[in-house]
């Protein structure tokens, strides 16, 4: 009989099968790391299993926040998530930091509540504008109050030039009652940090500065921060500040084929055993860095009976990659409406075999050739649409760095790979 559906969701997966069947992803070294932390993988490449796995680490008090949920009064005042370019004026801008650092005290503040090492009432309308204070009653009821009305209170509500070291000093006095009272380091634990709106990502990464008492990973997909990240200079820089960590930089190598097939072993080990080793290293190749695509694929490979089957497996690949498609074009389609035609153009393209790099030009780009993979339109300037489609591509999964590439924010990259999913055809042609 064929295996029971596997996880393709870390947020389906209960904590006694987590501890159970996880597996450390290689090229991480030690987790939860010695310094605070970016965190950066593509789609289903197990950053949320990684989270969650922290959380049960016995040196620290760890407590796991989804920054989607956490700040999703934002995304409801600009209109727009993170797979999003939508003009937000650099005026508003100020505003929605202060609303997100008061959004992230709120969090704090109930999770901080179920562990009994709450926060005052005095300590988290210290947050607050006084516009927001003087609506908070004055009673035990503030958290409540909060979690009621806070996401719904207007960006104009807040301060345009917020003081988010408030923020910062009272996570640090919240961290040392931890200490004295557990006698453990606090570990901040933020996810799906590319699914907010970009301003959002100010005062988050200042978080991971290393001058903070407490530890923070963050993790993204590659791609995260607007379109001119450099209006925000006094971000902290990742090497002096903090660290950067990539999983899955290596999807070609020995060490992380053996990490999917050990993750298939675990997961579905009858669908392992009757997928062909062909097949097998075919379907692991297109997924690339992705577990969660490695696991749906076999699995949906191998009929109710537990044989394999060709055809099933084919309508398989489909199947995602139509929906993935999908996604991709919704996310792109104001940047460029046909990404269907290019990736046909590539496929007819002298040579074709996978994987596909694409060079990013870095002078003269209206002249390029390459430019017209990125946009329609025959000129534009390289920091602007050019950027944006390269970083959405990248949030959605359409492009991934090159194998072997760490991604990092603010550093430009000079290539990209075209995730082979959205290209290959069976019988298609690998580089060796």
């Amino acid at each position: 009989m064929k295996d029971k559906q596997p996880p393709l969701d870390a947020e389906q997966v209960s904590t006694d099968d987590l501890k159970d069947a996880f597996l450390q992803p290689p090229g991480i070294g030690a987790f939860p790391p010695g310094r605070s932390t970016l965190l950066v993988g593509a789609r289903g490449s197990g950053k949320t299993m990684l989270l969650r796995t922290a959380r049960h680490h016995d040196d620290y008090v760890a407590i796991y926040g989804d920054l989607r949920k956490i700040l999703n009064g934002v995304s409801a005042d600009t209109g727009v998530g993170g797979l999003s370019f939508n003009e937000i004026a650099p005026s508003e801008e100020g505003y929605l930091h202060d609303k997100t650092a008061g959004l992230l005290m709120l969090w704090l503040a109930q999770e901080s509540k179920k562990r009994d090492v709450a926060f005052s009432r005095e300590q988290i309308v210290k947050v607050l504008p006084p516009g927001v204070r003087s609506q908070i009653p004055n009673d035990d009821q503030t958290i409540e109050w909060l979690d009621e009305n806070l996401p719904t209170i207007t960006p104009g509500m807040f301060r345009r030039a917020p003081n988010l070291d408030i923020l910062y000093d009272l996570i640090d006095e919240f961290a040392e009652r931890v200490r004295n009272k557990c006698g453990k380091n606090l570990l901040l634990l933020l996810d799906r940090a590319e699914e907010v709106p970009f301003p959002c990502l100010v005062p988050v990464l200042r978080l991971l500065d290393q001058n903070h008492s407490f530890r923070v990973v963050i993790a993204c997909r590659p791609g995260i921060l607007g379109s001119t990240p450099a209006v925000h200079p006094s971000l902290p820089r990742a090497g002096d500040h903090y660290d950067v960590r990539h999983l899955g930089y290596a999807p070609y190598s020995k060490e992380w084929r053996k990490f999917q097939v050990d993750v298939l072993r675990v997961w579905i080990p009858k669908s392992l055993e009757a997928i062909p080793h062909d097949a097998l290293e075919t379907l692991l190749k297109i997924c690339r860095d992705s577990m969660r695509c490695a696991l749906e694929l076999v699995y949906n490979s191998i009929e109710d009976d537990g044989r394999y089957s060709e055809s099933r497996s084919r309508a398989a690949v489909e199947n995602l990659k139509t929906m993935l498609f999908g996604a991709v074009q919704g996310s792109l389609r104001k940047l460029n409406d046909d990404i269907g035609g290019i990736l046909k153009a590539i496929r007819q393209s002298p040579g074709y075999k996978l994987p596909v790099l694409l060079e990013i030009p870095s002078a003269d780009t209206s002249k390029h050739e390459q430019l017209h993979l990125l946009d329609n339109a025959n000129s534009f300037h390289a920091s602007t649409r050019t950027e944006q489609f390269v970083r959405l591509a990248l949030r959605t999964w359409l492009l991934s760095v090159p194998d072997g590439t760490h991604w990092s924010p603010f550093v430009r990259l000079d290539a990209l790979e075209l995730n082979p999913i959205f290209l290959w055809d069976w019988g298609d042609t690998w580089e060796a």
